[in-house]
């Protein structure tokens, strides 16, 4: 039963994060700022762009540290404080001083939340009688509802992912009696779903197939990301020659080949309408426009990225523990900068406004020598 707390309205949750922690009768930690100053934070490199403000580590007294999914808004971060492991509670964090509400509990033994880009919901998993369901939380009212798919006897097999301005919700299912996998994407706007099948990459298939790639080869879809009007899909894939981005027309019921690169599969994203960026096979930051159909070399030794909401800001790590921010400005990178060193990324998520970045990591000799599971520890670099 959902607690009185758990059905705050967002008004009343944001006046709660505002009163001291005492009288909220809400966790109170003291802000950790890396270095003595502002100051202390910044790059030696000289710069008036990037300029770090502050950054602020996400952990309480003790060292309790902060499961951050991503924001809500510009102030405030979903996600649950470790030591609640018993608990399916998604709370709201404010970076700033630590303090959290919880929102609402969630439906169905439920696995780590997707928020959308525009902190307007939340996409997870849970058990339901027909088995695994998809769940979406309405992060303004509080109330989760079932869009119905997967259909029964199908199971999700690749990531959730959101298009870049929060209407397509797409993953991939697989059929536990024949097999077949399909693309399924959910429309907010219109509640509604699609599901298109998977081809088989054949030769004989209306756009050509790489020289290496075998007819009817075997391939795990990794994740599938459509664009804001829901025209194209990029697709993630790893199989017997590779790893491979690709770029699809979509119809109501087909997916049709436009362009392939071998990249790796979880790294890629939209720019605009006719340009998406992703990481090669060689770890090459690389933009492809569909326009002239060429590909652009930006930057070698990524290891990873992320796009601004506004998609004119680039940050990216090299060198494993280095985080750089540059501009995105045609087919170019401009103005470069080093705003973090110290952490291997696993997470990157930009704010709503677009001046700070939550980036979740380790330290590289910080693994656990038992598990190998290093701890996470993130951050909020916040930008003036």
């Amino acid at each position: 039963m959902m607690t009185r707390r758990s059905m705050l309205s967002l008004p009343l949750l944001l006046a709660a994060l505002a009163m001291p922690a005492g009288c909220a009768g809400l966790p109170k930690a003291k802000t950790i700022v890396i270095g003595d100053t502002a100051e202390d934070a910044h790059t030696e490199e000289e710069s008036t762009d990037f300029e770090t403000n502050k950054i602020y580590r996400l952990s309480l007294p003790g060292n309790k540290a902060v499961d951050v999914w991503g924001w809500m808004s510009s102030r405030l971060l979903l996600g649950s404080y470790k030591n609640q492991v018993t608990k399916q509670d998604i709370q709201l964090v404010d970076y700033r001083n630590l303090t959290a509400v919880s929102l609402t509990p969630l439906a169905g033994e439920a696995q780590t939340g997707k928020p959308s880009p525009d902190g307007k919901y939340m996409a997870y998993t849970g058990q339901s009688r027909t088995g695994e369901t998809l769940y979406v939380l309405d992060l303004n009212t509080s109330q989760s509802f079932a869009p119905g798919v997967p259909d029964k006897g199908k199971g999700i097999t690749s990531a959730m992912t959101w298009s870049n301005n929060g209407r397509y919700l797409s993953f991939t299912v697989k059929s536990r009696e024949y097999g077949t996998e399909s693309i399924v994407v959910y429309d907010m706007n219109s509640r509604t779903s699609q599901e298109i099948p998977l081809p088989r990459w054949q030769e004989n298939s209306e756009a050509p197939a790489p020289r290496a790639l075998k007819r009817d080869s075997k391939y795990t879809v990794i994740s599938v990301k459509f664009a804001d009007d829901g025209s194209t899909a990029l697709m993630g894939r790893i199989g017997e020659d590779g790893s491979y981005v690709t770029l699809g027309a979509v119809t109501e019921d087909k997916w049709t080949r436009k362009f392939e690169h071998s990249a790796s599969e979880r790294q890629f994203d939209y720019v605009n309408d006719s340009q998406i960026i992703f990481l090669d096979a060689k770890n090459t930051l690389t933009l492809y426009d569909e326009r002239d159909e060429n590909t652009v070399a930006l930057s070698a030794g990524v290891s990873t990225f992320r796009l601004s909401g506004d998609n004119k800001t680039i940050a990216y790590a090299k060198d494993e523990e280095s985080l750089y921010v540059a501009k995105l400005q045609g087919h170019n990178m401009i103005k470069e900068k080093l705003v973090y060193k110290g952490l291997v990324l696993s997470q990157m998520d930009w704010s709503p406004d677009n001046k700070k970045i939550l980036i979740t990591g380790w330290k590289s000799y910080d693994r656990a020598p038992a598990t190998g599971n290093p701890e996470q520890t993130p951050l909020v670099i916040e930008f003036k």
